[in-house]
């Protein structure tokens, strides 16, 4: 039997065995009786949607008085001590501590990441060594009417200022519904930190491109659905989640049909699962390129997280990418270890490598990458 044989049956197993356990979890999550934070496995610890801790009711940016409060009193190792100027003694929206409101209808927040990476790549000589901002942010929010409309700003001040988000947003409706209408990042599976991700990279739903549309929401109980539309119906889509802790459902479907003849679809698949320390996401997605020709592509992602201790997190996972499912040896798939602690409520720590196993002929599909992060973060 040849090699390609062989190969190609591996890769087949191994495509099948993500979707299996992607599909149990799943399963699993439907059968668990009804019962955020910086990442997706920590909402997925908790059993909180995304618009628990978010401004953006799909997750990202800036935080919200409960996630502020959650932020400085459940998850950091060791929290300081925060009285805000003239307040020693009086109480503020969420007591006695830091809580970025400069009145009752104006809030300002930030976020900075900085870096320092070294990459190793097969048949290069020296490391490619970098020390960088990976994101500098502020964030603005008015609300107009309490708990109802407000206009939020996401503004990126790293090299070039730019607003990665800007729109308004009426929420408390009828069956808990919401209207989004402006600049925002589209929904898609898990809103992953981690852009680099292929389930987030390769069908690009990342933090990098956000687009100008209308989204309307509906979140009664455990449920959660939320559908988008870009200018002219260029990109649409859908994407819907069961939160029940411990366990959790999702599922989306999106048009970008930007270019007629490469129409781009993504559906995917995603779940999680919270038992004790450890909590497991796993993600697949299908995407499907082009109309005359269409080109079925895989990315996969499975995680798993354990809590060493109160805020310290060691993350656990791996990412496959399948180009072209009928493509013999293109599959790439990447190995992650990273530890990230929070050391204080305004301070995260992420320390970890990255191990990359591609086509032995393509270096940059083999390389390594270490590095070490400091994570700031305010509301």
């Amino acid at each position: 039997m040849s090699y390609e044989s062989i190969y190609g049956r591996r890769r087949y197993w191994r495509v099948c065995c993500t979707t299996l356990l992607a599909a149990t979890m799943i399963l699993g999550g439907m059968f668990v009786p009804e019962r955020a934070a910086a990442e997706a496995y920590i909402a997925m610890r908790e059993g909180y949607k995304c618009s628990q801790c978010h401004v953006n009711k799909t997750g990202g940016g800036k935080r919200n008085d409960f996630s502020n409060a959650y932020v400085q009193t459940r998850l950091a190792q060791y929290p300081l001590g925060w009285l805000p100027p003239g307040e020693e003694g009086g109480e503020s929206a969420v007591g006695n501590m830091y809580h970025g409101r400069l009145n009752d209808y104006v809030s300002l927040g930030s976020d900075f990441r900085f870096a320092y990476s070294e990459r190793y790549v097969p048949g290069v000589k020296n490391p490619d060594r970098d020390m960088s901002i990976r994101s500098g942010l502020l964030f603005l929010q008015m609300d107009m009417l309490p708990e109802r409309a407000s206009l939020y700003l996401d503004q990126s001040v790293q090299g070039a200022a730019t607003a990665r988000e800007m729109f308004l947003l009426f929420s408390a409706l009828p069956a808990d519904s919401y209207v989004k209408m402006g600049r925002f990042f589209l929904a898609s599976g898990f809103r992953l930190q981690d852009d680099s991700a292929f389930v987030r990279q390769y069908p690009g739903f990342t933090y990098g491109n956000p687009d100008n549309g209308i989204e309307i929401g509906i979140e009664p109980g455990p449920f959660s659905i939320a559908l988008w539309t870009t200018s002219i119906d260029l990109k649409r889509g859908v994407t819907a989640s069961v939160i029940s802790r411990p366990a959790r459902i999702g599922m989306s479907y999106n048009i970008d049909s930007t270019t007629k003849d490469k129409e781009k679809t993504v559906a995917n698949v995603f779940g999680g699962l919270h038992l004790g320390r450890f909590t497991i996401l796993a993600e697949l997605d299908q995407i499907v390129t082009g109309t005359v020709s269409p080109v079925t592509s895989l990315a996969s992602l499975l995680e798993l997280d354990y809590m060493i201790t109160k805020g310290a997190n060691l993350k656990l996972s791996h990412d496959g990418l399948d180009p072209n499912v009928n493509v013999e040896r293109d599959r790439v798939e990447r190995f992650s270890l990273v530890y990230e602690p929070f050391i204080t409520q305004f301070l995260q720590v992420g320390a970890g490598g990255r191990y990359y196993v591609g086509q032995k002929d393509n270096n940059q599909e083999n390389r390594k990458e270490y590095f070490i992060e400091l994570h700031g973060f305010f509301f």
